[in-house]
């Protein structure tokens, strides 16, 4: 059996142990949560579990009484390693781009070619809505280590699972699951999947 929360608690934490409050499983599975529920910055992910606290001590062995402060919250980005080398380097470039294609003249007419370019579009469109729209992901204050990138990562995780979901609407899924944050929850701390 696989479940989000317990995927999460197999992966290392890298805080030092003075600073281990809280469970990295449970933190991250906060942030889904408040993600989930449509809140984008860490201050308002805080919040929106500190008003939903006696609930969530309720439904979620172990809980204390105390929520974690935003800046736990950006300690615990912090300390997720990206295993990427060279990330946190900032990179000025310029891109040019040129298109190929095996398409002979008479199947590459221009309006052909602007059809393919579009559907190509269509796509790309639809991801950096639902990443920078709806997620806000441009919008973030969030700067400082590999921070960034573990929130990226996990605002592409929400987002592949409203997909496996097959949601339509993402805004409106993150409307459902704010007034109905225990079916969020469900999804993250019970099993996905099951083997026969």
């Amino acid at each position: 059996m696989f479940s989000i929360y317990a995927a999460m608690g197999q992966q290392t934490d890298k805080r030092r142990k003075q600073g281990r409050r809280y469970p990295l499983a449970l933190i991250l599975t906060y942030i889904l949560l408040a993600k989930a529920a449509g809140e984008t910055t860490l201050q308002a992910i805080a919040e929106w579990i500190r008003l939903r606290g006696s609930w969530l001590q309720e439904v979620l062995p172990g809980v204390r009484g105390a929520f974690p402060c935003p800046a736990t919250y950006s300690n615990v980005l912090r300390a997720i390693d990206s295993n990427e080398p060279g990330a946190d380097a900032i990179v000025n470039m310029q891109e040019w781009v040129y298109g190929i294609t095996f398409l002979s003249p008479s199947q590459a007419a221009p309006q052909r070619l602007l059809s393919l370019l579009r559907a190509h579009w269509t796509i790309e469109n639809r991801l950096h809505w639902r990443r920078d729209v709806t997620m806000r992901e441009d919008a973030s204050q969030v700067r400082k280590g590999c921070a960034p990138r573990a929130l990226a990562v996990l605002n592409s995780f929400l987002l592949a699972l409203f997909d496996w979901l097959k949601v339509r609407n993402v805004a409106s899924q993150m409307r459902f699951f704010n007034a109905q944050p225990f079916l969020a929850l469900s999804l993250l701390i019970r099993p996905l999947l099951t083997e026969n």
